[in-house]
């Protein structure tokens, strides 16, 4: 399963799904699981400059070699990964890290090993860790079945997931009135009454003002899109008066889910920027 969080690219089993995840760029942390514990956690630092693993290994070794659950810990390097493996209890657990000097952070990977620890696993997972460059202006997210394009210089500002819904929302540290928000809803047959065209104008945000709104065919499906204006907001107030809103939505014929996606004062011939995860594996 691919991931794409905070420029980063990561593949991990299929049966491991994020369960946490943390919004800023300067640090933070993701942890999978699998439908039994905690497997993985990908937690992500900006640094001066590239660390001294020499140093930050051997103040690690010595920190576990202290604990006395530890029965064993050696140096291990994997996928040009360095780090170190260690038996604390009943749990192997390995621990590696890296630098990405693209952005200056400094990556790291935990491992959770319930029964014996998985090399080829290990091994997948952490050659798969990449860096993800912005293509043509926009940055690739990608969790939750969602596939997004975000402008970039937008940074992740909500994230709320939930059983049946899922909604990433990005916003620019200094408010300027631009805002990208991306959604996936499921059970739709239970709750959508109405046709979409309505349900899309209905749902707009109250200050919107409809333009216009057509039905789109892209491949398979159909979108339906709605255009329309709202009052600046932010610091955009100074010099706009109104800014542009674009909404589209769309049900995905392979997973039956509907697929929403909002953009306040970006590019007015802004096209589909959201996908299934599905659409682009």
């Amino acid at each position: 399963m691919l991931y794409i969080w905070r420029h980063f690219r990561l593949q991990v089993p299929d049966d491991w799904e994020m369960l946490f995840y943390a919004k800023p760029l300067q640090a933070g942390r993701c942890a999978f699981a699998d439908r039994y514990q905690h497997r993985l956690e990908f937690s992500w630092s900006i640094v001066p400059s590239k660390p001294d693993f020499d140093r930050m290994i051997s103040d690690y070794l010595a920190e576990v070699r202290r604990d006395e659950r530890a029965s064993e810990a050696a140096e291990t390097e994997v996928a040009g990964w360095r780090g170190f493996s260690a038996q604390l209890g009943d749990v192997r657990t390995t621990r590696f890290g890296a630098y990405m000097p693209e952005e200056r952070v400094l990556l790291e990977c935990v491992f959770l090993w319930p029964k014996r620890r998985e090399k080829d696993v290990e091994r997948r997972v952490l050659g798969s860790i990449a860096y993800e460059p912005a293509h043509e202006g926009l940055r690739r997210w990608r969790a939750f079945g969602m596939d997004c394009d975000v402008t970039e210089g937008l940074a992740l500002h909500t994230a709320k997931i939930a059983p049946g819904s899922a909604l990433l929302s990005f916003r620019p540290e200094k408010d300027d009135g631009r805002e990208e928000n991306f959604e996936r809803l499921a059970l739709v047959e239970h709750w959508l009454r109405r046709p979409l065209r309505e349900w899309l104008a209905m749902r707009r945000p109250s200050r919107v003002r409809v333009l216009a709104q057509e039905t789109l065919t892209d491949g398979p499906r159909e979108l339906e899109h709605l255009s329309g204006d709202r009052p600046a907001a932010g610091i955009a107030r100074a010099w706009a008066g109104r800014t542009r809103f674009d909404s589209r939505a769309w049900r995905d014929p392979q997973d039956d889910r509907l697929y929403v996606q909002s953009i306040s004062g970006g590019d007015p011939a802004v096209g589909r920027r959201l996908f299934s995860a599905e659409e682009r594996s």
